[in-house]
């Protein structure tokens, strides 16, 4: 499937909706975009709250982490995982 797409003013574009449903991607989703080269690859990332639990393991005990921190280092392992896949 092909699309061309427009940047806007705000440096964003829109995937058309035939494109979302054959990533089976629906509002709220998060997309894992890969640029190699000039080639741009997307894919869903299948990470819920509930994933995060235990991502976090080397995290020393009785350390806080806020929400945020927690997703973002979620996040980025789950970007590196990804990464080494490719």
């Amino acid at each position: 499937m092909t699309a061309m797409l427009t940047v806007t003013a705000k440096n964003q574009v829109t995937l058309p909706v035939e494109m979302l449903v054959s990533l089976g991607a629906v509002r709220g989703d998060k997309l894992f975009f890969r640029l190699s080269g000039k080639i741009l690859e997307v894919e869903k990332v299948e990470v819920g709250f509930r994933d995060l639990q235990g991502s976090l393991s080397a995290t020393p005990v009785g350390k806080k982490l806020s929400l945020e921190e927690t997703i973002r280092s979620a996040g980025k392992k789950e970007a590196d995982r990804l990464k080494n896949e490719g």
